[in-house]
């Protein structure tokens, strides 16, 4: 059976007589006359390109004329036509089920990158992201106000310039490490701001830097490099200068309770002459 399912034509098999197969074609047919003795197996194609099913006929062998063949055919081509507009109903239905679930959940991802573009404009943390040699992708507001750079101007070799000199060799050496795929810890560092004529003596805006905390990790490609650098910059100027005027309030707390001390020394050493 195996060997004749190879064949797209109906083809005429003999069937053993003392077999189970030849006594359910007998039962099933016990009103023909005369009786089958054989069977034409008729392959159902679909898509004309593989076989699905079979059609079993009984006939009688003498039976099988050229007529008949002819039957067999025009059926066997009937049904396989059917079949073949059934499953491919079923093929399109899964087809346009699949269609709309990437169309919304493409649909979705639009939606969410324009979220997300959305909160990272309006955030008020720098956000940028880089290619491995340090040009930018892009970058929000933020950062561009964080730095003090202009979009324009925002370029490897330019952007290091706004760094305060003292803090540019720990920026480089984060920034190499990242572009190796190395991960860093989050660090702090300086760039330089323009003064403001109406900033208030003697407060954190007054100063001719702010104090930047750089957080960032790397977004690897398939070969394991460095595909892109994801970063973000904090503003922690204020915290930095909170952390200044605690320690200079304890510096002068701590002189002055020293030049206390000394002058009660001095007063029990050489106590004045209206105590005698």
């Amino acid at each position: 059976l195996c060997r004749e399912s190879q064949v797209a034509a109906p083809t005429l098999m003999a069937i053993d007589p003392s077999s189970s197969l030849h006594r359910a074609i007998q039962l099933i047919g016990h009103d023909l006359q005369p009786p089958a003795d054989d069977l034409v197996l008729c392959p159902i194609l679909a898509h004309d390109t593989s076989i699905i099913a079979f059609i079993l006929l009984g006939v009688k062998s003498e039976s099988y004329d050229e007529e008949f063949q002819m039957f067999a055919q025009l059926l066997t081509d009937s049904v396989g036509e059917s079949v073949s507009v059934l499953l491919l109903r079923e093929k399109l239905k899964d087809v346009v089920v699949a269609s709309e679930t990437l169309l919304r959940r493409a649909e979705e991802a639009e939606r969410s990158n324009f979220m997300f573009r959305r909160m990272a404009e309006s955030a008020t943390v720098g956000c940028a992201i880089f290619d491995p040699s340090g040009h930018p992708m892009w970058l929000n507001e933020a950062y561009l106000n964080l730095t003090g750079i202009s979009r324009e101007d925002f370029r490897p070799g330019v952007w290091q310039k706004a760094i305060v000199p003292d803090d540019l060799s720990l920026v480089e050496g984060s920034w190499k490490k990242l572009a190796s795929g190395e991960p860093i810890v989050p660090f702090t560092f300086r760039v330089k701001r323009h003064l403001n004529s109406a900033a208030k003596p003697g407060s954190c805006e007054s100063l001719d830097y702010r104090w930047l905390l750089s957080n960032a990790y790397v977004d690897f490609d398939e070969d394991e490099s460095c595909r892109r650098v994801m970063g973000w910059l904090t503003d922690i100027s204020a915290q930095k200068w909170n952390e200044h005027l605690q320690t200079q309030r304890l510096a002068d707390a701590l002189e002055t309770k020293r030049q206390t001390e000394k002058f009660i020394d001095m007063v029990i050493m050489s106590p004045p002459q209206w105590l005698y």
